[in-house]
């Protein structure tokens, strides 16, 4: 099994934060996990988007079959299923013209600081981040093994699982307000395929 595949964004808007304070989900048993999340919005012509599909891929290739394509990760927000929403209204410049994707984990990122490279402290994700901020994020891209059952016989199945690992803070557009870093180019250099990671024993659920 790989240990997964690290991608870097480019700078890209974010809303629905759960990074610094997981996100508490209940299931339908009643049973509950929390999980530390955040909603990616890509514009439908991006450099991410490459390299999430060749990350996709790779893990593909090097797992087996997951029944998942970069396609069915991405929702489009240009569906007109989503302008139905009372969220879209609010949020209306992030969905239009972008895909969007969930990145969550167990775990809470392993570095979150700003664009000068300074830790970030704090307990309360409202209190650092605003809906539409630019976050470059480090993303692990990994197939997961899960078991489910149909007509009660347990049957094994892989997904795709999105892992935020580390994130970096802009208020606004890096590229058209203050310029990138000095050193965003080296930030952004292409990682190796199987990276190690803390989440190797993660789940998507």
């Amino acid at each position: 099994m790989s240990k997964g595949t690290l991608i870097t964004t480019e700078p890209v808007r974010c809303a629905y934060f759960n990074l610094i304070t997981p996100n508490k989900i209940v299931k339908e048993d009643g049973s509950s996990v929390e999980k530390f999340e955040v909603c990616i919005f890509l514009p439908k012509k991006c450099d991410t988007l490459a390299r999430l599909e060749k990350a996709i891929k790779h893990e593909v290739a090097e797992n087996g079959k997951t029944g998942y394509t970069t396609s069915q990760k991405l929702k489009d927000g240009d569906d007109p299923k989503y302008k139905e929403k009372e969220y879209y209204q609010s949020k209306k410049e992030l969905y239009d013209g972008h895909y969007f994707l969930n990145a969550s984990s167990k775990f809470r990122p392993f570095r979150i600081s700003d664009k000068y490279g300074e830790h970030i402290v704090g307990t309360i994700d409202d209190d650092i981040f605003s809906t539409g901020d630019y976050l470059v994020l480090d993303l692990l891209i990994k197939v997961i093994p899960f078991e489910l059952k149909i007509n009660g016989f347990p049957v094994k199945r892989n997904s795709i699982g999105v892992y935020p690992q580390k994130v970096l803070l802009y208020k606004k557009d890096p590229i058209q307000s203050s310029g990138m870093p000095s050193d965003f180019e080296k930030y952004i250099e292409k990682k190796e395929i199987g990276a190690k990671s803390k989440e190797e024993s993660d789940v998507p659920f």
